[in-house]
């Protein structure tokens, strides 16, 4: 049997699927392929050898991973996601008021400065700002004089 093409399936990392597609020049070669090599093993793994069929084809099987859509465990991940997401709509969750908790909250918000008189350091810095450049105004005025 010659081999025409072969193909694995591979993620996106690199990471092999454990599939593959090999090519045959004819039919007879794939069938020989399939009845030699099927429920056969590579070393402990068993492995399981079909003929492909073209897409959309009747004799396809269902898909089974919960990533198909269209599988059974596809449709009962989206229905349970959908009771749980209904479920929170329709009953949210009181909360109690905690005082405690209220206080915290409010002496940790970002609102509030580090320390206590960083306003208070901030404007005392601008005033002295403004008083040194007033001075420096002063002094130019006189050396002009």
């Amino acid at each position: 049997a010659v081999v025409s093409t072969q193909s694995t399936g591979k993620t996106k990392e690199g990471v092999f699927r454990k599939f593959a597609f090999v090519g045959f020049q004819d039919e007879e070669q794939s069938h020989g392929a399939v009845k030699y090599f099927n429920k056969t093993f590579i070393d402990s793994s068993k492995i399981v050898v079909e003929v492909a069929l073209p897409f959309g084809d009747d004799g396809i099987s269902r898909p089974w991973s919960k990533y198909s859509e269209g599988s059974s465990a596809n449709r009962q991940g989206l229905a349970e996601k959908k009771t749980k997401r209904q479920e929170k709509e329709e009953d949210p969750v009181e909360e109690e008021v905690d005082e405690e908790f209220e206080e915290f909250l409010d002496l940790h918000s970002k609102k509030r400065s580090i320390w206590g008189n960083d306003e208070v350091t901030a404007k005392k810095a601008r005033v002295a700002d403004n008083q040194v450049k007033k001075k420096k105004k002063k002094k130019k005025k006189k050396k002009k004089k």
